[in-house]
């Protein structure tokens, strides 16, 4: 069976997107950050400075992240690798930001997440352990830290963000970040068991099954579509599939919604059969409109095929009845012939004679009659 999940860059790629647009957020929220904050509580130069390189490299590694071939995508160790390289950058940045207190410590619940929808449930709450000890670690270096020199921080900066205070804050956080772990991965095996018991059902469907959403694009396709239409790839391209009468009905449910039906011959041919039936029917979304339609392709040249032969068995029955009916009649006057011929040859009193012998070749060929019937 075919569908979006089987391209690696499907829910992947989104993921990718979605931590993009994080990076994005998080230069826009650290400048916001930077505006509002003065005295000893602001951030030292140098740690602004490595805060925007840190985002920036974010940034570049997943640019790269999107453009890594499939085969590499498919890998389990790659996501490790992206996951935790995630948390080191989400800990430096908290690092150079106040800690327990640093606006990036909400960072870590999107790596969590990522690990839900990627991994596991338990690797989830890995990520989610890792997490809270490196946010332990930086909490401890900034209650304890206020002595000794740090990189790109200043003893100010860590007494104004130290202290006792930062310790409900670690508890909150690290507290998060496990209710986090432990219900994306529940929702997240939740929609494992869902997709893997659709593939069960759509992939053992006699009926081939495709969707498409409001631009005629393929976003599902099963191995019976595949077989029915003649076409290799996953996810087909509908305009080159469908016939035009096809394209025609699938415009008009996407745009009108309810649901056509046409039957189609093609001629024979390597790929694909040559008569099926097409349903078209419009998915409906949240909100009542058309999002999309489904085909179902059924394959009537087999139907064909089979409702011939019952016809042929069917002929065949008759005439096994016709042949039954007819032996019959012959039967009930051959039996009376020989009858006759018997008796007339007893009433004769002789064996000898023109009229005997006649007589004994009735009764002779109505056995042999009677045993071809």
């Amino acid at each position: 069976m075919a569908s979006a999940r089987d391209d690696p860059r499907s829910r992947t790629g989104l993921i990718i997107f979605l931590r993009l647009l994080l990076t994005a957020l998080a230069w826009g929220a650290f400048y916001l950050s930077q505006l509002s904050q003065s005295g000893a509580g602001a951030i030292p130069p140098r740690a602004a400075v490595a805060v925007l390189w840190t985002l920036g490299a974010a940034g570049l590694l997943n640019v790269l992240y999107l453009l890594a071939p499939a085969s590499v995508w498919r890998r389990e160790g790659f996501r490790h690798l992206q996951l935790a390289v995630d948390i080191l950058l989400v800990s430096g940045l908290v690092y150079l930001t106040g800690g327990a207190r640093s606006l990036f410590v909400p960072f870590y619940f999107a790596s969590i997440l990522a690990a839900c929808f990627w991994l596991s449930e338990r690797a989830a709450l890995g990520y989610a352990s890792a997490a809270a000890i490196l946010l332990s670690g930086i909490t401890v270096v900034y209650t304890v830290g206020a002595a000794a020199s740090l990189p790109f921080l200043n003893d100010e900066f860590l007494r104004a963000r130290g202290g006792a205070a930062p310790y409900g804050y670690l508890v909150l956080q690290g507290a998060s970040t496990f209710i986090v772990a432990f219900l994306g991965g529940r929702l997240a095996s939740g929609l494992r068991r869902a997709e893997q018991l659709n593939d069960v059902i759509l992939g053992n469907l006699t009926d081939g099954v495709i969707a498409v959403d409001r631009r005629e694009r393929a976003t599902f396709a099963n191995s019976e579509a595949s077989r029915i239409l003649g076409f290799d790839e996953a996810l087909p391209d509908v305009q080159r599939i469908l016939t035009a009468g096809e394209i025609e009905d699938l415009g008009r449910v996407l745009a009108f919604g309810g649901s056509r039906r046409r039957e189609i011959h093609r001629a024979p041919r390597e790929a694909g059969v040559e008569d099926y039936e097409i349903r078209i029917t419009a998915l409906r979304g949240a909100r009542g409109g058309v999002s999309g339609a489904i085909l179902v392709f059924t394959d009537l040249t087999t139907r064909k095929r089979m409702e011939e032969a019952l016809l042929a068995a069917e002929r065949l029955q008759s005439s096994a009845e016709l042949a039954a009916g007819i032996a019959h009649e012959i039967r009930n006057p051959l039996a009376s012939v020989r009858a006759c011929a018997q008796e007339l040859a007893r009433s004769l009193k002789t064996e000898s004679g023109d009229d005997a012998r006649m007589l004994k070749l009735i009764v002779r060929e109505s056995d042999h009659v009677n045993r071809i019937v």
